[in-house]
């Protein structure tokens, strides 16, 4: 679940969750994080309509999810929605990557060695 925030005024900031698109005002600051390669121009304090209307031509949840923080929580969520059984497939795979790649490097010294 992506959130934007807009900041409406010096004490309040409008936070819309993109899933849901539900908006509200929020006083919190202290967590607020700027994204620059999103950028949106909208009115000074939109209705819930043209706000929509604007993150939907600026393709907002596009460029979110292809930007590096977004990719970052897709992959935080995908791995808390991992079964036993799939944890135990993650850690073999880390296994035979971690062999394989210890072959490779032991080539690698025998060959510099030589």
């Amino acid at each position: 679940m992506a959130r934007a925030c807009f900041l409406l005024s010096l004490n309040h900031m409008l936070c819309g969750i993109f899933v849901k698109l539900a908006f509200c005002v929020c006083d919190v600051f202290c967590r607020l994080r700027w994204q620059p390669d999103i950028k949106i121009d909208i009115p000074r304090i939109p209705k819930k309509k043209s706000l929509i209307a604007a993150m939907e031509a600026a393709d907002v949840k596009n460029k979110w999810e292809n930007s590096s923080w977004g990719r970052k929580l897709i992959v935080q969520k995908r791995r808390a929605s991992l079964n036993d059984f799939d944890r135990f497939k993650v850690m073999l795979a880390k296994i035979k990557r971690g062999s394989a790649i210890r072959q490779e490097l032991g080539k690698l010294k025998k060959q510099t060695a030589a």
